[in-house]
C-alpha cells in the first residue's frame, strides 16, 4: 500500500483477503519482525502484519482510524518524541513501542550481558563496561535531549543522530561525558523549552536507556561489543544485520514479566483483545 487514499471498505477487506481478523500496520521489515513477536504473545486473534515503509505513512494510517470509526485495522508505530509533541492521536487501536523504538525494546540491560556473554567477554568486563555504556546514554540525554525534540519538532537535523562516531574520535568510542557534548549545545533554545523537556521526560516511565534514539543505541551496542570482544577474539566484527538477528534472539529468551517493558506490550496489545469486540 503506497498511501492511504482508500474508502474505509476497500481498507477492511483487506483482512479478509489475508483470511485474518485484523491488519496490523507498522513501519518497516524489523517492526514486522517484533511486532509479529509482540502480538503472537498477546493477542488471542488471528492477525497479518503489513509494513507501510515508514512512518509518514503510519501517522496518515493512525489519522484516518481516529477520524473514521468504520475504520478496523490496528497501527503498530515507534513512539520516538510523541511523549513531547503529541504527533499521535489517541485511539485504543494505536498502540507505540514502550520507548523510542523497538531497539529501545530489544535493547536492555539483560539483552546487552546476553550478547557480551556470547562475544566471549568476562562476567567482570560486562559489568565495568556496561556502567561505561550506562553512564554514556545518560550524560548524551541529559544534555541533548531538548535540543533533539525541538530538531525533530521543527524538521531539522537530529542532533544526537544515529551513530555514536559523531561524539568521539578516539578511545573507547561509547565512553562518553558531558563536557563531550557542550559543543554541540544551541543556547538559542528557551528556558521554558528545556524545563517543559526534562519534566516530561522525569515524570514519564522512561529511562535513559528508553528515551535515546534507537537507532543510536544499536550503534552503541555494536561498537562496545565489537570493541570489548577484540580482547578475547581479534577477528570478531559483527554487522548491524548480524546484530538485530541477534537481539532478536535474545529478546525471545528473555522477554518474560522481568523485561521492564512486558506488563506494558501485555497490556496494550491484550486490551485489543476486548476492544475489538466491541
Amino acid at each position: 500500500m503506497d498511501d492511504l487514499v482508500y474508502s474505509a471498505d476497500a481498507l477492511n477487506v483487506i483482512d479478509d483477503f489475508y483470511g485474518v481478523s485484523t491488519i496490523v500496520y507498522v513501519e518497516g521489515n524489523d517492526d514486522e519482525i517484533f511486532w509479529k513477536k509482540i502480538f503472537n504473545r498477546f493477542y488471542s486473534k488471528s492477525f497479518e502484519i503489513k509494513h507501510l515503509g515508514g512512518k509518514p505513512e503510519l501517522i496518515k494510517a493512525a489519522k484516518s482510524l481516529a477520524d473514521n470509526a468504520q475504520l478496523e485495522y490496528i497501527v503498530a508505530l515507534d513512539l520516538d518524541y510523541s511523549l513531547f509533541n503529541n504527533e499521535l492521536p489517541e485511539h485504543p487501536k494505536i498502540v507505540t513501542t514502550f520507548g523510542h523504538s523497538i531497539e529501545n525494546t530489544l535493547i536492555q540491560k539483560k539483552s546487552i550481558f546476553i550478547l557480551s556473554e556470547n562475544c566471549g567477554l568476562s562476567d567482570d568486563i560486562i559489568v565495568k563496561e556496561f556502567d561505561t555504556l550506562h553512564s554514556s546514554i545518560e550524560a548524551i540525554v541529559d544534555e541533548l535531549l531538548p535540543l533533539d525534540i525541538y530538531n525533530y519538532s521543527n524538521d531539522k537535523k537530529s542532533v544526537i543522530g544515529k551513530n555514536i562516531q559523531k561524539f568521539s574520535k578516539k578511545g573507547k568510542i561509547y565512553r562518553i561525558k558531558s563536557e563531550d557534548l557542550k559543543v554541540y549545545l544551541d543556547d538559542s533554545l528557551s528556558s521554558d523549552f528545556n524545563e517543559y523537556v526534562r519534566t516530561t521526560y522525569d515524570s514519564s516511565r522512561l529511562t535513559a536507556i528508553d528515551i535515546i534514539n534507537g537507532h543510536f543505541l544499536s550503534s552503541m551496542l555494536l561498537k562496545f561489543l565489537n570493541l570489548n570482544s577484540k580482547k578475547f577474539r581479534d577477528s570478531l566484527s559483527l554487522s548491524n544485520d548480524a546484530l538485530i538477528i541477534s537481539l532478536f534472539t535474545a529478546f525471545d529468551n528473555s522477554f518474560n514479566k522481568e523485561h521492564p517493558h512486558y506488563t506494558f506490550y501485555s497490556d496494550i496489545v491484550g486490551s485489543l483483545n476486548e476492544k475489538l469486540l466491541t
